[in-house]
């Protein structure tokens, strides 16, 4: 059996149509006849909108301000951020996030102080800087949006 290029396989899949060999027990030739599946109600993460049409751009969400802290849905949840972040540099040179949040900054700034645990490197020694595997602050840490859920969600705290 011949393989199937790469670029004839995605081509099938996104046309909706699938080719593949015949499953005759006795084949009658060396070439056997492609036999033509359709594939109905598959359809992309794009939705049901054909591949060259452009997806309506998703609308701004607001970023919600809030002074007091946000409670944890979770026990050891990241918090999520209560202010804007969007003009925030987090780069390897630059981290906007420690001029107030970092220990010698964050009384001084009356901010919440990064967790000692961001302060431990993998095997758990105690660091005199921030690991560098928790340097990416946005990596766990979202800003507060006023965005409504993509899925339904019923999840309640353990109390």
């Amino acid at each position: 059996m011949k393989p199937i290029p790469v670029a004839a396989l995605a081509t099938a899949l996104l046309t909706g149509a699938i080719v593949l060999p015949s499953c005759a027990s006795e084949p009658t030739s060396s070439q056997a006849a492609p036999m033509v599946v359709a594939v109905t109600d598959l359809y992309s993460l794009r939705g049901q909108s054909d591949i060259p049409d452009t997806n309506q751009a998703p609308t701004k969400k607001k970023i919600i301000v809030i002074e007091d802290l946000i409670p944890r849905s979770f026990e050891e949840q990241p918090p999520v951020v209560p202010h804007k972040t969007d003009k925030h540099a987090i780069n390897r040179q630059e981290n906007k996030c420690l001029e107030c949040h970092d220990r010698p900054n964050y009384e001084k700034e009356e901010s919440p102080k990064i967790g000692d645990s961001h302060y431990r490197d993998r095997q758990g020694r105690e660091l005199d800087h921030l690991s560098s595997d928790r340097y990416f602050c946005t990596q766990c840490h979202v800003t507060q949006m006023d965005a409504r859920p993509l899925v339904e969600n019923t999840y309640q705290p353990g109390k």
